[in-house]
């Protein structure tokens, strides 16, 4: 009934998971702060806040910061926040996200799954030459509050990065949907050479296409420190594995991979399908990945990169590698 409520008053009902806005109330708390008092005031304690995976309405959780901002005097969520918003506390897809095998796979997964803590959020991954953008937009209108959700998206773009390359990391832009600059000082160095731009249509960040290759963290890299174990836990990564080692002009068919497995044709493109895949992406993705890491070398001419991702000729490979970046190999080689 209380949902319904809501839906009469806001015909584009948008909700926020308690995964969203958690890391703000736990800091909170663990400051002293009455965060009961915070949480009364914006009528979320007629939700369920126990359980992170919940939802609520958002227009409550913009309720939720312009009370922080009146209580608490708190105006810059980045300054204050930012620390606490880490893709491997964000339970369900934030943790495939962080241990996913690649940088490409886990923007993937952002996109794929991008209405799952925003309901109206959508990302998109954008590549152009050697330079990429990740980027996030909500559809529903600005009012007072949202611009918060906004700016610790920032952070969270930023620190997933740099959970990754190093704190020091740095994007070559940054994008704000939102006309106003908040202080950025603790995530953008003042001497960075970072471009920011504000009253944007997205949020985002650009950085080199290259990093799109390299690998995420995992548990193994996790506890032993060493980026060369790549745990072989899935369907998807041993297929990709067998890729690796393939030494044919052709790659091998659905029909070969799914034999080797001993697995039905349909047995294998259903488990493939449950890690929220297919043989396809599988080899496209591959195809991409192999591809920048191939143009680094330059004694390997592209020629040779086109018979090595198994494309019947040149211009094939160089149909789908401006597919993926906008641009021809040797320009995007030439970047680098």
């Amino acid at each position: 009934m209380l949902v319904y409520c809501y839906a009469i008053m806001n015909k584009n009902l948008h909700l926020i998971q308690v995964n969203g806005f958690n890391p703000i109330l736990k800091d909170l708390k663990e400051k002293g702060c009455n965060t009961d008092k915070l949480i009364k005031e914006s009528d979320l304690h007629l939700f369920n806040l126990e359980n992170p995976l919940a939802y609520v309405p958002a227009k409550l959780v913009y309720n939720l910061y312009d009370e922080i901002n009146k209580s608490l005097g708190i105006n810059n969520f980045i300054d204050e926040f930012s620390d606490y918003y880490q893709l491997i506390a964000i339970m369900q897809h934030g943790e495939l996200m962080a241990y996913a095998p690649d940088v490409l796979t886990a923007c993937q997964i952002a996109i794929k799954y991008d209405q799952i803590v925003f309901t109206n959020e959508r990302l998109f991954l954008r590549t152009n030459g050697n330079k990429s953008m990740i980027a996030s937009y909500f559809i529903d209108n600005p009012e007072s509050g949202r611009e918060n959700v906004i700016f610790t998206n920032i952070a969270l773009m930023l620190n997933t990065f740099r959970l990754k390359f190093g704190h020091d990391w740095q994007p070559y832009d940054l994008y704000i949907q939102h006309d106003k600059v908040p202080n950025l000082d603790k995530l953008i160095p003042r001497k960075s050479e970072t471009n920011v731009f504000v009253d944007q249509e997205f949020t985002g960040l650009t950085f080199d296409t290259s990093l799109l290759k390299c690998p995420m963290l995992n548990p193994v890299e996790q506890n032993s420190g060493s980026s060369l174990i790549k745990p072989l836990d899935t369907l998807s990564s041993k297929v990709e594995s067998l890729l690796d080692s393939n030494h044919h002009t052709r790659l091998p068919s659905i029909h070969k991979f799914s034999e080797v497995s001993d697995m039905s044709l349909r047995t294998f493109q259903r488990s493939l399908a449950e890690e929220d895949t297919n043989f396809s992406q599988i080899i496209e993705n591959w195809r991409f990945k192999k591809a920048l890491e191939f143009l680094e070398n330059t004694s390997i001419k592209i020629k040779e990169i086109s018979q090595r991702l198994c494309y019947s000729n040149v211009s094939n490979f160089e149909h789908a590698f401006r597919r993926w970046t906008n641009t021809h190999p040797l320009h995007y080689r030439s970047k680098l």
